[in-house]
């Protein structure tokens, strides 16, 4: 190949200004331009495995765009075993009567040698088969995205990766979905971040068995299911790991302006109270909203049994419930 015989530093100009996916197609010609490859100093990305019926795909990430994937991505299916098809090209692939796990595995080795440079390479999975035993389970996985799904299931794929950091289920609409769907809530959910879009159930079905960090929900929300959950906070109902909540409307869905009209600041200084709210520095990659969170619209609420504080605000759209230890908020 070309690329060998061009002088060092005139190679490495040409692979800086690759994309993830051409540098990936090259990889796999040759274990010398691998080598060559594994030199240079990439950006963090994401690598997702996509499961689905009879094929796997893999998406490549960039770090400027957290959670977003390219467009191209790579195609393996089971009858046409020989390659990955990117588009009409086919990258062949000697695969010596391997079985899908062998293949998936291997992708998954030589990605990691490929991008070994890069201290927060993030892998994830996001499983759209009806059957989610398509998926082949990966090592150090991060993100894992589930469209349909059994808490039987759930239950046991998280047991199996306890490392993982951000858990989303997306739910689809009744409407435009003719496949049986298993809308079943785990016992627990014990994942740091957890994100579910388009729910049936109301996010209150969820967070009773919540033991993670971080919520997130986009969907149907009434204002009396806020009130719930602000009383079962104020009562000790839900995890002690709860830092943040975020819910998000559905479009053409709004919350009134009165939501938070019966929650007063307790005749606070509202002067001293904190002007934003920051999540940790290691869970902003795992969120589509990594704050910080303006307070000044906030009103705040106080738990006796520990003085723990939930601030609660919301625009037409979205509510927003941030967790406050007692010494955070009042500042000497």
């Amino acid at each position: 190949m070309r690329l060998l015989q061009y002088p060092r530093l005139v190679r490495e100009e040409i692979f800086s200004n690759m994309e993830y996916e051409t540098i990936f197609s090259l990889s796999l010609t040759s274990r010398n331009l691998l080598k060559l490859l594994k030199q240079s100093k990439w950006k963090p990305i994401e690598v997702a495995f996509v499961f689905d019926w009879r094929k796997f795909q893999i998406h490549f990430g960039d770090s400027t765009a957290p959670l977003e994937l390219i467009s191209k991505t790579f195609d393996w299916y089971d009858i046409f075993p020989y390659g990955f098809f990117c588009g009409q090209q086919v990258h062949k692939l000697e695969t010596k009567g391997e079985s899908r796990e062998e293949i998936v595995m291997r992708m998954y080795n030589h990605i990691s040698e490929l991008f070994q440079k890069c201290q927060s390479l993030t892998f994830g999975a996001r499983i759209s088969a009806s059957d989610t035993s398509y998926y082949v389970p990966i090592p150090s996985l991060n993100i894992a995205t589930f469209k349909v799904w059994t808490s039987k299931y759930l239950t046991t794929f998280m047991k199996n990766h306890l490392d993982l950091k951000l858990l989303v289920l997306e739910e689809q609409p009744t409407k435009i979905c003719s496949i049986k769907r298993f809308r079943e809530v785990p016992d627990i959910i014990n994942i740091r971040n957890l994100r579910v879009v388009c729910f049936e159930k109301h996010f209150l079905a969820y967070m009773r068995n919540f033991k993670g960090v971080n919520a997130y929900f986009c969907g149907p929300t009434e204002a009396y299911q806020i009130r719930n959950f602000v009383y079962g906070w104020l009562n000790g109902q839900y995890s002690e790991n709860l830092n943040l909540i975020h819910i998000e409307q559905e479009d053409g869905e709004r919350f009134g302006p009165d939501l938070l009209e019966n929650y007063r600041q307790n005749q606070w200084d509202l002067n001293k109270m904190p002007l934003e709210y920051q999540l940790d520095e290691g869970d902003k990659y795992y969120t589509q909203f990594p704050g910080p969170f303006k307070m000044e619209n906030a009103v705040y609420v106080q738990r006796e049994s520990d003085g723990k504080i939930l601030s609660l605000q919301n625009t037409s759209r979205v509510f927003i419930g941030c967790v406050w230890n007692h010494e955070d908020v009042f500042k000497e």
